[in-house]
């Protein structure tokens, strides 16, 4: 995969591109940028970094979701390298794809197995895409509250909005589909 890096910050730039290293295999053009850069033309995938909210009601996020559909994440300052890699696994997968018997449109945060569907809220599908790209590994939940809410606080956000999804979609999916490895964290269950 072809790689262009602009943060606004040349660290982060470096960090970025080391990260991103071992995404390379994957094909197409990959355009990680500030909300003010301009994406390159041949980009066939793109990861906007905004600095507020504000960025979800612009014209910008929705001229982007618009050209790139489910191969355009964006993520929110200061920058999280696992949240990054994360987002760009989520987008340089095959939008829509079924995994498991059901799909996932992330840019509608609906999933649908069987005829029977569920829209998801913004954080749950958030959460939903992060367990997807783990790949059956868990995910702590130290790091879901850094990469989901920015926040290093013990809360217990993550458990309750993993309560959250389990009510929405267990009638879709079944008992059983988010896991809680003791110690580890929440992931998929693996068929």
């Amino acid at each position: 995969m072809k790689l262009y890096v602009d943060t606004g910050r040349d660290e982060t730039d470096r960090m970025a591109e080391c990260a991103l290293r071992e995404l390379s295999d994957a094909s197409g053009v990959l355009a990680v940028c500030r909300a003010d850069s301009k994406i390159p033309a041949d980009a066939t995938h793109a990861v906007v970094i905004c600095r507020s909210d504000d960025y979800l009601t612009s014209s910008v996020h929705s001229a982007l979701s618009e050209k790139f559909g489910g191969a355009y994440g964006y993520i929110r300052y200061p920058i999280s390298l696992p949240l990054l890699i994360r987002t760009v696994r989520e987008i340089t997968r095959v939008k829509n794809a079924p995994a498991e018997g059901f799909t996932f449109d992330r840019e509608t945060r609906t999933v649908t197995k069987s005829g029977a569907s569920a829209v998801l809220s913004e954080k749950e599908a958030d959460l939903f895409s992060l367990l997807l790209s783990s790949a059956g590994k868990p995910i702590s939940r130290e790091d879901l509250r850094e990469c989901l809410w920015q926040s290093t606080d013990g809360t217990n956000v993550p458990d309750v909005y993993v309560s959250y999804l389990r009510r929405k979609l267990t009638p879709i999916l079944g008992e059983g589909f988010i896991v809680n490895v003791r110690g580890a964290g929440y992931m998929l269950r693996e068929n």
